[in-house]
Order: C-alpha cells, then structure tokens, then sequence
C-alpha cells in the first residue's frame, strides 16, 4: 500500500515527497517558489516609545466626587445652622390672673396708694438664654387725665429666660391715685361702679411695657401695649359704701 502526499512546507523549502511501505523519497520541487519570512521586529531607538491611552481612573474620580459633596455639605450646614438657632424667635409674655385677696389699700389725704404684684409668664423659644436687663410697665386709664398720666408704675430687671422654656417672674406695679390729677373723681366713681356691681367686680388699665434686654453680644430695646384686668380690691359692699361718702369728698 503507498500513500503519496505532494506540496510539502517544511519551514525553509516547498516540495513534495512520496512515502512507501519500506522507504520514504523526499524529491524538492525546485519549481515552487522560496518565500524569507518576515524579520523580527525590532523598535526604533530614535522614535519615542509609544504610549497607549489610559482611561481615567474611576476611584480616583469618585473620591473627588465625594470631598467636593462633603464640602458643600460643610458649607450648607455653616448657613442653615445660624438660620435655625442663632436667628432671634418671638418672645412672648402673658400675664396670670392677678388675686388681691392679700391687697391693702393705703389711704392718704391725696387719694389711695395700691400694690399689686401680677405674675408675668415668659416663653423663650430662642436657642438661646435672654436676660432682660430692665422690665418698665406704667398703666392708665382713660377716666385719669384722659390716660395721659399713669395710674400706676412697675419696674423689674434682671430676669434671666431661660432657652427654649417658660419663665415666671413678679413684678410689683403700684396704683396710685391722687385726686389733684382727677379733680372731678371721674376714676374713682368708675372704678366703685365697677367694684359694686357684683356681676363686673373688675379693673382694667391699659398698660406699657418697655423691655431692654441682652442676648449674645447684642443689646436692644422693645416696646409691647396691652389691657390687664384684675379683681376689685374691695367687695360690693365696701364699694357701695365708699360710693356715698364720694360727694363729700
């Protein structure tokens, strides 16, 4: 049995052999071309080595992203946090029913002379503590010199607030009446109806607060008008009595 295999390529030269069961006859072609291979590639050393382009690197990238947002987050919080805590808040004040069931009325040739003692509830809801400096209150009436002269003066001063509280003080605020100011008694008949009516046994002013108070480095000054209403110091009975002995004043 012969197998024949033609058009061989052993690495350098074309050819064609023939292979018996004894012997193997390798015959070159001369006829097929001879082909060089190609040279080896060898660089240039007078060029410049060739770089290829690199791609951005991604972490690198995100860190940058995440300092630039923890910066703007510093800065936000540098503006928000004055906004909610250091911006002044309201303050308010109410006055709690005022009792004078322990009230003396002193008499003088003049008129009457009248403390009363009011409790003041202050509510701070600033982030920070107030102190005020000095609580200055006058009420009228419009039955004394036309509300032009006060019937009655109180004066405070430092009263702390407390932050984000309530605070109660007292303030001492004395009525006093002098009759050289109401020469015709205009206040005093008013303020006896009153007393002797069993169903509006109550007086009013209208007062004036002045408060000049101190928070952080700033001092400053308010001004607040309101009515107080507070019982008589007298029963119906009294007032009635006191009422008839007015045209002989």
């Amino acid at each position: 049995m012969n197998r024949n295999y033609n058009n061989y390529y052993d690495g350098k030269n074309f050819g064609n052999y023939s292979e018996h069961d004894e012997e193997t006859v390798v015959t070159y072609n001369s006829q097929e071309p001879y082909i060089q291979p190609p040279p080896p590639f060898q660089e240039d050393p007078t060029q410049p080595a060739y770089t290829f382009p690199t791609q951005p690197n991604k972490f690198k990238r995100n860190r940058i992203i995440g300092v630039v947002l923890f910066v703007l987050l510093i800065l936000s919080a540098a503006i928000i946090l004055p906004l909610l805590f250091l911006v002044p808040r309201n303050v308010s004040f109410d006055i709690l029913p005022i009792s004078v069931e322990n009230t003396t009325i002193n008499v003088t040739p003049d008129g009457f002379f009248l403390p009363v003692t009011p409790i003041v509830l202050a509510n701070n809801e600033n982030f920070f503590d107030i102190l005020l400096k000095k609580v200055s209150i006058s009420g009228s009436h419009p039955s004394y010199s036309d509300g032009h002269i006060a019937l009655g003066t109180g004066l405070v001063t430092n009263v702390n607030l407390n932050k984000r509280s309530f605070t109660q003080f007292p303030f001492l605020f004395n009525v006093q009446f002098n009759k050289t100011l109401d020469p015709q008694l205009s206040y005093l008949s008013s303020m006896l109806t009153n007393c002797s009516d069993p169903t509006n046994s109550k007086l009013y002013f209208d007062i004036s607060v002045d408060v000049a108070y101190k928070m952080w480095a700033k001092s400053d000054s308010m001004n607040d008008k309101r009515n107080i209403i507070f019982p008589c110091p007298v029963s119906n009975e009294e007032a009635q009595r006191y009422m008839s002995f007015l045209p002989m004043m």
